[in-house]
């Protein structure tokens, strides 16, 4: 079970962290923190379009081979 609305409140709360330690973070640990943010969000973004789609009865696999 995806549970998205829960995964777009840990992903919000991670870019008001990123937000809130800018420029007190090393270089690295900015982009470290950035690059997370970003992959989450495309992840997230990736599972709500398959949920969307498998609403609509267009998912892959929708039946018995």
């Amino acid at each position: 079970m995806v549970d998205l609305e829960g995964s777009k409140f840990a992903i919000d709360l991670l870019k008001v962290l990123e937000e809130k330690t800018k420029g007190n973070l090393d270089d690295d640990e900015a982009k470290l923190l950035s690059q997370a943010v970003y992959e989450l969000r495309m992840s997230y973004l990736q599972l709500s379009q398959q949920a969307i789609q498998q609403s609509m009865g267009g998912g892959a696999g929708g039946g018995p081979p």
